[in-house]
């Protein structure tokens, strides 16, 4: 017997943080608000619920995707927005790396490229940071997101 699931694929930015809906069968439910763009311009307000399985497994980037859209409400201005989902990020990004050294044997020789790569990006992003225009930050931004999808989906 062959194993079928739905595939759903929604793209947006989300309106407000995921939120208890309901549990049934010992499993919890969440909804949230999602924003979708028409090409007209026309912004639709589309309600999502989902099961906290498929709420883990959605790919919120470690806290961007989901801190980013929520400071924007909050009145600032890009580059603080920006610069202040990076200060949520690092301290995640700390704790899992904490996580993953006590939990299992961590290939330093694998992480290494990683790890100077993302140093000096940090230190070249730090001082040149003021001196980019915000335009080429989301431009830059968007092309790091495609190469990322296009490897993950080519499986490179």
């Amino acid at each position: 017997m062959e194993y079928t699931a739905n595939h759903i694929e929604l793209c947006g930015s989300l309106a407000d943080l995921p939120q208890l809906s309901h549990e049934n069968h010992d499993r919890r439910f969440f909804r949230f608000p999602l924003e979708v763009e028409r090409l007209s311009g026309t912004v639709d307000l589309l309600p999502v619920i989902v099961s906290e399985a498929v709420l883990c497994r959605m790919d919120l980037s470690g806290g961007g995707m989901l801190a980013v859209p929520l400071l924007q409400k909050s009145g600032l201005s890009s580059r603080e927005t920006f610069a202040t989902s990076l200060g949520v990020i690092l301290p995640l990004t700390v704790a899992s790396l904490v996580v993953a050294l006590f939990r299992q044997a961590f290939d330093w020789q694998a992480a290494w490229p990683y790890l100077v790569g993302g140093a000096i990006g940090g230190l070249l992003g730090g001082k040149f940071f003021k001196n980019i225009p915000t335009l080429w930050l989301h431009r830059g931004f968007g092309i790091l997101l495609l190469w990322g999808g296009i490897k993950a989906v080519l499986g490179l």
